[in-house]
């Protein structure tokens, strides 16, 4: 428990600003040395001359009372008062020790750790005021002893010399650290704008990214869904269903097939035939293969499966469209399609199909021809 409190204490206040947790963990780091040295130092004056412990123990507890009063200042995040009460108790440390002991003579270099303080925690005007505070202290130091007000008889007279050239160096050193001071507070500016500036494009590219991915995304789905149409749409195209007649006793369909047919589009041809005796309740369907180019032993057994299932659909298929290479090929290879009913073109299969139907009906060109031989008579 009690090392659990002291990390609650050492660790700084959570703060956002960059500039309030640099000062906070300075106080931390300055106002923890201050008050281990004096914890430390009381122990081991008392320990080595215990007369001296109660005077000693007088001599430490305000110490250490200021000193934790300040971190609990600092631990409710009043950063700004403890910086300008810290500056201020050691100027006031400091001056009251020159003034018990050797007057502007007794410790002038320690003024230069109230400037450098102040320029740490404080403002750069602040760092002025004090370097003004100091330069004050030594004069009523320096205006004391020289006026006899304090006296070390064991010193010789003090010379002005021993107060204007410490000031000249403390004027020196607080101009360095309020250029320095200044510096860094420009550096740190620009530093916060950049970061700024950094984090406002990153989000744009992050922006830009999102919205590019999504774009690319909603392209690649169009583009596949285009892709798809496309080929739903060639599979259409490439096994058409064209309705020719419909009758009370059922109706004509056409299939006419254009180009080469493998595996593949022997499964569709199949499929949309059957959809299309569905569809349509035909009862004859005829296959036009008139754009087949060539017929192999694998596209007649795929034709010859297509009309078995045409026909367990209870429709009579006709295939119409054999050229003279075609049945030139179908002899060559053997195949036998003696079961399988062939007409030489579409018209003479859809004058076939109606007379199974029962319409009496002609074919165009042979009601042309006789047309055309009444006439010469």
């Amino acid at each position: 428990m009690m090392i659990h409190r002291m990390k609650e204490l050492i660790a700084p206040p959570v703060f956002q600003d960059e500039n309030q947790i640099r000062k906070a963990k300075l106080l931390n780091v300055m106002l923890l040395t201050i008050l281990v040295s004096a914890l430390a130092g009381g122990i081991i004056l008392a320990f080595l001359d215990l007369s001296k412990a109660p005077s000693t123990l007088m001599f430490t507890a305000p110490i250490i009372v200021v000193v934790g009063g300040l971190l609990y200042l600092v631990r409710r995040g009043n950063l700004d008062l403890v910086s300008v009460l810290f500056a201020v108790i050691l100027l006031i440390a400091v001056t009251s020790n020159n003034w018990i002991y050797k007057g502007i003579r007794g410790l002038p270099s320690a003024y230069f750790l109230v400037v450098a303080t102040a320029s740490l925690l404080l403002s750069e005007r602040a760092t002025l005021i004090f370097c003004g505070l100091c330069l004050l202290a030594m004069g009523g130091l320096y205006y004391a002893e020289a006026t006899g007000v304090i006296q070390f008889p064991t010193l010789a007279p003090v010379q002005v010399s021993d107060f204007f050239l410490v000031a000249l160096i403390l004027c020196m050193t607080t101009f360095l650290l309020w250029r320095g001071a200044q510096s860094l507070t420009r550096a740190l500016d620009l530093s916060r704008s950049n970061e700024k500036i950094l984090s406002k494009r990153t989000n744009e590219l992050a922006q830009s990214h999102f919205f590019l991915e999504r774009e690319v995304a909603e392209r690649a789905q169009i583009e596949q869904e285009r892709v798809q149409l496309q080929q739903q749409l060639i599979q259409e195209l490439s096994t058409p269903i064209i309705p020719l007649v419909d009758t009370p006793q059922g109706s004509i369909i056409a299939m006419p097939l254009i180009g080469s047919i493998d595996s593949a589009r022997a499964r569709d041809i199949t499929r949309a035939l059957l959809a299309g005796i569905r569809e349509h309740q035909a009862h004859v369907v005829i296959v036009d293969i008139t754009g087949v180019s060539i017929v192999d032993s694998g596209v007649a057994s795929h034709l010859n499966k297509t009309i078995q299932a045409a026909q367990l659909k209870g429709a009579r298929t006709i295939i119409t469209g054999i050229s003279e290479a075609v049945a030139e090929t179908i002899v060559d290879l053997g195949i036998d399609w003696g079961g399988i009913e062939t007409l030489s073109d579409l018209q003479i299969g859809l004058v076939a199909a109606l007379h199974g139907l029962g319409f009496a009906v002609t074919p165009l060109r042979c009601t042309m021809i006789e047309r055309n031989t009444q006439e010469s008579l």
